[in-house]
């Protein structure tokens, strides 16, 4: 689906510029109504996954072992969701661990956000699906409120539009690896089944963007600002602490696990990165109301969920939990960061700055 969706399922390979046809919310906008792209199919022509099934990781034999996924933990509770799916729905409202939420996932930016879908409406706790809009903004998803038929713009991370304008969603921290990763630290995961009753299982095979995963010259609309200090494809973890960005590029970490110490915005980070495994995940370093010094990359082939260690003797996975040592069952305190293409990320924060160890 989108404009390149339609193309293929007509053979056919290319793409012509979609006008915007003003499609979406009329009065304020809080981003350039100019800048709204119709991105082809319509409100809901991407359609949504509402309460989809889930299946045990041994039983997905659809998926390869370097197949990108998304991953959501609430409690003890972990659920993959693969991009082979998501390119196709984009959104999937899900509950987990007794929380409702929504996995949003922007193919166009190789971006996927969390969020919370209880929202606060006229004083009240409301909860509610999420859709597609069939609009973009910087090449990103914009989502809609079924509660309000408001319009959220995913990467800006806020309502831009409608009844709830100005609001910033409760997100719910994502991470990004392959199924080989996800499958390994976390075996007794649910993953997102291919028979969601929408498309046969064979369609999602297919990726519906051509090249646009490799092709650093392919958009499919303009993006301001273009910044060209990196390849625009290049897949980078992006942090946001108040004002300040940064962006933490895969390349920048060697094939096994490091840990890298950083400050942004005020605050103390821990970034741990490991090319091999494909996983780049980031935390403030206190767990509650207590600063962690220093951390160290930590291995153990018999439990490959454990990442680094603290000088506290805490040992933690990829969510920043502590699974071994004096503080089980902690963890620390999240950031708003989340793994993109490199354009898209610097667009929507064009003061970001470069990691460079």
């Amino acid at each position: 689906m989108r404009i390149l969706f339609l193309i293929i399922a007509f053979g056919l390979y290319g793409c012509d510029m979609v006008q915007n046809t003003g499609q979406g919310q009329d009065g304020e906008w809080l981003i350039p109504r100019g800048e709204v792209r119709d991105g082809g199919p319509g409100k809901d022509g991407i359609p949504a996954l509402e309460n989809p099934a889930f299946i045990n990781m041994d039983n997905a034999d659809y998926m390869q072992n370097d197949d990108l996924v998304t991953l959501a933990r609430v409690g003890n509770e972990v659920r993959v969701y693969p991009h082979r799916i998501l390119n196709w729905h984009e959104i999937v409202n899900d509950a987990l661990g007794g929380q409702n939420i929504t996995v949003s996932f922007c193919p166009l930016t190789g971006s996927s956000i969390g969020l919370n879908r209880e929202l606060t409406i006229n004083g009240s706790k409301t909860v509610t699906t999420f859709g597609v809009s069939g609009l973009l903004y910087n090449n990103n998803l914009i989502l809609y409120d079924r509660a309000t038929d408001s319009y959220w713009s995913q990467m800006r991370n806020q309502c831009v539009s409608g009844a709830l304008i100005g609001t910033t969603p409760e997100n719910v921290p994502l991470l990004e690896t392959t199924f080989r990763t996800a499958r390994t630290m976390y075996p007794d995961a649910r993953i997102l089944s291919d028979n969601t009753g929408i498309y046969g299982s064979s369609q999602y095979a297919i990726y519906p963007y051509g090249d646009y995963r490799t092709n650093n010259d392919f958009l499919l609309f303009d993006v301001k600002p273009d910044d060209n200090r990196l390849p625009r494809k290049e897949r980078v973890l992006g942090v946001v602490v108040g004002d300040a960005a940064r962006a933490y590029p895969f390349s920048t970490f060697n094939p096994d696990t490091q840990i890298a110490h950083d400050q942004l915005g005020g605050k103390e980070l821990v970034i741990i990165g490991n090319q091999k495994k494909n996983i780049l995940a980031a935390y403030e370093r206190r767990l509650g109301s207590r600063a962690i010094g220093r951390f160290s990359a930590f291995s153990d082939s018999s439990r490959p969920y454990l990442v680094m260690t603290d000088s506290l003797g805490n040992r933690y996975d990829i969510f920043g939990r502590v699974a071994e040592g004096p503080d089980k069952g902690r963890a620390l305190e999240p950031l708003e960061s989340y793994i993109a293409y490199w354009f898209a990320f610097a667009a929507f924060h064009p003061q970001t700055d470069i990691f460079r160890r």
